[in-house]
């Protein structure tokens, strides 16, 4: 149950006892935002403007499942777990077999149903997590800090982006030119470029790699 699911580049299951026993929406296709159109009274159908697309924010359910040893460590490790999900800060989802990740946050969440009675033998619990990824395109680099080394994006751009490096930190690029980042602890990090896209004209790269 190791290495399936990760956040913020932690294993759910070695950091907190959690399992995913279904995922829903990492897979669908985006929902398309309304276009302008306009409905000619002597024309059929609609006349839409394509020339860009822009999609709504992605949704995730996650249907999980938390064991621990005892009583105390099932307490602690569902209050280290909220924790985390509901920080002030979008964080980095990583599943097993998907090339890129998925900026999220905490929208909802069901009742946390025990499986077993409470006591200090062995205890599980369910629950369901509805997460939003209110960054549904995007550019995604990935970069191995073993050993540490700066990280340059440098990005020509007409509108604003912002880049977030991976490690809980973000940087809002408000014009062209390079953007640098240093990481204090050895690890394989993703760094997601964010906004439109399609307003980037030239990209290039230091000590990452596009995914």
């Amino acid at each position: 149950m190791t290495g399936r699911y990760f956040l913020d580049n932690k294993d759910l299951y070695t950091q907190y006892g959690v399992f995913i026993k279904k995922s829903s929406g990492l897979l669908d296709f985006l929902k398309m935002k309304k276009n302008y159109s306009y409905s000619w009274p002597d024309e059929h159908g609609d006349d839409i403007d394509l020339s860009k697309l822009y999609f709504e924010s992605k949704k995730i359910s996650l249907e999980c499942y938390l064991e621990a040893p005892n009583q105390s460590t099932f307490t602690t490790r569902l209050q280290n777990f909220f924790a985390a999900l509901t920080s002030a800060n979008l964080h980095t989802l990583k599943a097993y077999g998907i090339a890129k990740v998925f900026m999220v946050y905490l929208e909802d969440a069901s009742e946390v149903v025990r499986l077993s009675k409470w006591s200090n033998n062995k205890m599980m619990a369910q629950f369901t997590l509805k997460l939003v990824c209110p960054v549904p395109v995007s550019r995604q680099f990935t970069t191995n800090q073993n050993p540490l080394a700066q990280v340059t994006v440098n990005v020509t751009t007409s509108k604003n982006l912002e880049i977030y490096w991976g490690d809980g930190t973000k940087t809002a690029v408000t014009s062209s030119g390079a953007k640098t980042h240093n990481y204090s602890v050895t690890g394989t990090y993703y760094i997601v470029l964010a906004g439109d896209i399609s307003a980037i004209s030239a990209l290039t790269l230091t000590n990452c790699t596009e995914i």
